[in-house]
């Protein structure tokens, strides 16, 4: 059984081309029960907040957005928004990892050579 769904809203559409909400065009996916679920990374993104500064607001938006998404049923929309807000925390973290391996080096010549 095909049923039609918007390509960018993810409204089911029994015919109608195109979207009668936003206009976009009809693509044709089989029903096999809801898709997968989409991980928002909405603790990591909270905790990034306390670190990243600006990042980690922009990564708890895209969570936020990633959720709403998954709720309203726009699949495609909320994977884009958790890949975002996934890249959205590794960079502060691969950038607090980085400072304190840069840190740990200066201390420990520091250290050794004072």
């Amino acid at each position: 059984m095909e049923n039609k769904f918007c390509s960018h809203c993810g409204t089911p559409l029994p015919g109608q081309i195109p979207c009668p909400n936003c206009g976009a065009e009809v693509v044709k996916r089989e029903t096999c029960g809801s898709p997968p679920p989409v991980s928002d990374y909405l603790v990591w993104s909270i905790i990034s907040v306390l670190y990243a500064g600006v990042l980690g607001v922009i990564a708890l938006v895209f969570s936020i957005l990633c959720r709403n998404d998954m709720a309203a049923g726009r699949y495609d929309s909320a994977v884009e928004n958790s890949n975002a807000a996934f890249w959205c925390n590794v960079i502060p973290l691969c950038l607090l990892v980085f400072g304190i391996g840069c840190a740990l080096v200066v201390l420990t010549l520091f250290v050794l050579f004072a």
